[in-house]
């Protein structure tokens, strides 16, 4: 498999995996969420996609095109090799 097919598929994975971390984050029917739990679940699945090969910026993308009402409402702690030295 090439690189782009690699991605691709961790692509579908994540976005899967996004789901499930939103589905455990809705409380009270589906009236409340978590963003609290929801933004430390997320950063997990970064840091794991970024170990895998999947930039930050690509993850936050998917979980703003999977998730849009979580858009400013769940802010991300970026992985250790794709913070930029000051």
């Amino acid at each position: 498999m090439n690189r782009e097919g690699f991605l691709e598929t961790i692509r579908r994975q994540y976005i899967e995996d996004i789901h499930e971390a939103y589905q455990a984050c809705i409380h009270e029917g589906g009236q409340v969420i978590d963003y609290e739990k929801l933004t430390e679940c997320l950063t997990k699945l970064m840091r794991t996609a970024a170990r895998d090969g999947l930039p930050p910026a690509d993850f936050e993308e998917m979980v703003f095109s999977t998730l849009p009402q979580a858009q400013g409402k769940v802010h991300f702690e970026i992985p250790a090799p794709y913070v930029k030295a000051a």
